[in-house]
């Protein structure tokens, strides 16, 4: 397992940067389940009402979009090394399930079928609770396997195909959403590890903060990492 606390000054190899971002998603996804469980509850009546709903819409497509990444490229490639994957893919399919009722749920209250009352604030520190007692053993389980050792074993080239896939994927995704999402519950020397090092200068300096973070920036305050909210 890489080191949390990597010195930013030593760049990582590309079998280290891939062990460091998967450590890092896990903290976004255990962080803001947290973050959801705590904070539902006072939520009921607040002013910032909007805000939280989008930062909890958001939590879920995060983990789903995660978990995409993981069943179209890293279980495949786990798999490919002689990995016995199956148990981690029926785990996500339990989980989609979860997700499913709580995206559903969350669709009637935009309706206006449902409103965010106590009785619905509950409901989603439940489902909250649930993804944790489900998720967090699981992503326990990767970070077991997914060891520097079993990121060896695949040639530099493998790893930038890897990579690959996934900024494709990432850059299919909503950046208005995932990606602010995603970089509010990271440090400062994570964002650069795992999101800023490959990322465009104008697109780092200009459409990060002016455009996607801003767009709505008063879901990502709830954030563990909003701070000042500088990106």
């Amino acid at each position: 397992m890489a080191s949390h606390n990597t010195q930013s000054t030593r760049k990582l190899n590309v079998w280290e940067e891939q062990n460091y971002g998967l450590h890092g998603i896990h903290r976004v996804i255990r962080s803001s389940t947290q973050i959801v469980i705590e904070t539902s509850p006072k939520m009921v009546g607040h002013s910032h009402l909007n805000h939280w709903l989008k930062y909890v819409e958001t939590y879920i497509r995060l983990i789903g979009e995660h978990h995409r990444h993981e069943d179209e490229i890293f279980f495949p490639a786990f798999t490919s090394k002689g990995i016995d994957m199956s148990s981690y893919e029926e785990d996500h399919v339990d989980l989609h399930k979860i997700l499913e009722a709580f995206t559903s749920d969350m669709k009637s209250l935009a309706k206006g079928n449902l409103s965010y009352d106590a009785s619905f604030a509950r409901r989603v520190e439940d489902y909250a609770t649930r993804i944790k007692e489900f998720l967090f053993p699981h992503l326990a389980r990767e970070e077991e396997l997914a060891t520097m050792e079993v990121w060896m074993r695949f040639s530099e080239s493998e790893i930038a195909d890897i990579k690959k896939k996934l900024t494709a994927m990432l850059q299919s995704e909503d950046p208005f959403t995932s990606l602010p999402f995603t970089l509010y519950h990271l440090t400062p020397e994570a964002r650069e590890i795992m999101v800023y090092e490959s990322m465009p200068w104008l697109v780092r300096r200009v459409l990060v903060p002016f455009l996607f973070v801003a767009r709505h920036s008063g879901a990502w305050k709830f954030a563990s990492e909003y701070r000042d909210g500088s990106v």
